[in-house]
């Protein structure tokens, strides 16, 4: 049996005989703040086809990564702690529309400062722009009822 001088040595020799380091697993995502159904919901997100939205799979890639960015960081959580639901968070007009928008097809890759329980603030090209929720083309006067994006173009 080798010495523990020459097992450390072995890896630390990339020439040598040594087993190979293995990478670190992938991380799972958290979303330990989020109820199961939507936690379930943007893990089938992930695993979806591209939908179609308005013409551009480049903006329907950063909805997706901003909805994971919202669960990971902590903020949908925040949300929905403070009264937000699911579709202001996660909503998406049912005819890929403006006619609704929820804080993820809204942020467009901005980063969240700041979020009370009406409104959520964000860095915005050289300034701020803030998400009012349910304002203009976030639910008020929607003329279809909004679907969670996981739902959006099945």
């Amino acid at each position: 049996m080798p010495s523990w001088r020459e097992v450390a040595a072995s890896l630390l020799d990339p020439q040598g005989a040594g087993p190979a380091p293995t990478p670190p697993p992938p991380q799972p995502r958290r979303y330990s703040d989020l109820p199961p159904d939507l936690a379930t919901g943007l893990e089938r997100l992930q695993r979806a086809p591209t939908a179609r939205f308005r013409g551009d799979a480049a903006a329907w890639a950063r909805v997706v990564d901003d909805a994971h960015a919202l669960a990971v960081d902590g903020w949908a959580g925040k949300a929905l702690a403070l009264g937000w639901n699911a579709y202001d968070v996660f909503g998406i007009g049912k005819r890929d529309s403006l006619d609704f928008a929820g804080l993820a097809v809204w942020l467009e890759g901005r980063t969240i400062l700041v979020l009370d329980a009406s409104r959520a603030m964000v860095r915005d090209r050289g300034g701020m722009a803030c998400f009012e929720r349910g304002g203009w083309g976030h639910g008020r006067d929607a003329s279809a009822p909004p679907v969670l994006l996981w739902q959006f173009g099945r």
